[in-house]
């Protein structure tokens, strides 16, 4: 699953869990239920569980309820140690899941997967949902989506939330990330 170089090859995901670190909320389906328990032992991310606890209330419970009863968001990476974040292929050092503040998931109803770029859609049409950035992205075997979400300034990236969206596309020859406007997200149909 590693690149020569040493860092995890996103070509290989989702054999591995690239996020066994940590945290409990970690490939897992959330429902509703608070991501960190309260009564959580300390661990490595105490300075981020409140911008956990701030993503999770002000856009994951806002993406389920634009759902049916039964709906699931299955979060396949959330907070990263920046060691952990550091071995994986393409990671920005800056990365808005070193600070608590982006979560990688997907939605499923009744069991299903929902097209990713049918979630991205239905998140940046409703104006209720805050989001510093949201991506959709691929690589030759899964699709997910990317969301980050900051309370006040970003201690990662130094800014407040932009409502910025790209798609992204991961291959052999690391990330392209296109940038779409708001107003075109509609248009979008296909990678």
């Amino acid at each position: 699953p590693y690149t020569p170089n040493g860092k995890i090859d996103r070509k290989m995901l989702p054999e591995i869990n690239i996020d066994n670190v940590d945290v409990d909320c970690l490939n897992r389906e959330y429902t509703g239920k608070p991501l960190i328990p309260t009564g959580t032992p300390q661990t490595s991310t105490q300075p981020y569980q409140s911008n956990l606890v701030a993503l999770e209330q002000a856009v994951l419970s806002k993406i389920l309820e634009m759902y049916p009863d039964g709906t699931k968001i299955h979060i396949n990476s959330s907070y990263r140690s920046p060691e952990e974040n550091a071995r994986i292929e393409g990671s920005a050092k800056n990365s808005q899941h070193c600070c608590g503040e982006a979560v990688d998931f997907t939605v499923r109803i009744n069991g299903q997967m929902e097209d990713v770029i049918e979630t991205a859609k239905k998140i940046v049409n409703n104006a209720n949902i805050p989001f510093d950035q949201l991506i959709f992205e691929k690589n030759n075997r899964v699709k997910w989506v990317h969301i980050s979400y900051t309370n006040s300034v970003s201690k990662c990236t130094g800014s407040k939330n932009r409502r910025n969206i790209y798609k992204a596309i991961w291959d052999e020859s690391g990330g392209k990330y296109k940038y779409i406007a708001i107003r075109d997200i509609n248009k979008v149909t296909s990678f």
